[in-house]
C-alpha cells in the first residue's frame, strides 16, 4: 500500500475519532481525497480553525468538508492552480468548505489549510459560484 492511501487512511480513521463520517474517494478520481459530514457532538481537529468563528472546537452537525491530503514537503507541491480551482468549484457546488491536511513524513501533526489562505486565493471555483449566482438572478426587464 502506498504512502499516500495511508496518510488518507489515517487521516479518514482520525477524523472518524473527531465524530466526522469520512468518504475516502477510492484512486483520487474526483478533487478531493476524503469527503468529511459532520455528525452531533463532532469536533474539529486541533490547528483547525474554520475562518470567521475564531478558535471554536464543536462543528455544526451537517457541515461538509472536501480535504485534500498531503504528505508532500510543502503543503501546495502537486496541488497546483487548477485542481485547487476544480475542487473550489465542487466545493461550492454543494456548499461544502475546502482544505488541505499537510503532514510532511515525520511531522507529528496535521496542519490545516482552508481555501481562503491558499496560494492565489480567492481562486477561480469561487468566481465560479459568483457568476453561476447572477446568471440564476430574475431579469427585471419590460
Amino acid at each position: 500500500m502506498s504512502r499516500g492511501i495511508q496518510r488518507e487512511r489515517n487521516l479518514r480513521d482520525f477524523l472518524e475519532l473527531c465524530g466526522w463520517v469520512c468518504i475516502r474517494v477510492a484512486g483520487s478520481l474526483g478533487p478531493a481525497d476524503l469527503v468529511a459530514i459532520a455528525k452531533s457532538g463532532a469536533i474539529y481537529p486541533k490547528r483547525m480553525s474554520p475562518p470567521g468563528r475564531g478558535m471554536v472546537s464543536s462543528a455544526p452537525r451537517g457541515e461538509i468538508i472536501l480535504i485534500q491530503v498531503k504528505g508532500t514537503a510543502r503543503p501546495f507541491q502537486n496541488f497546483g492552480p487548477a485542481a485547487r480551482d476544480e475542487l473550489l468549484t465542487m466545493g461550492n457546488g454543494i456548499g461544502a468548505s475546502c482544505w488541505v491536511a499537510h503532514k510532511p513524513l515525520g511531522a507529528r501533526h496535521w496542519d490545516w489549510h482552508h481555501s481562503t489562505t491558499w496560494p492565489s486565493a480567492p481562486a477561480a471555483g469561487k468566481l465560479v459560484g459568483e457568476n453561476l449566482a447572477k446568471i440564476h438572478q430574475p431579469s427585471h426587464s419590460g
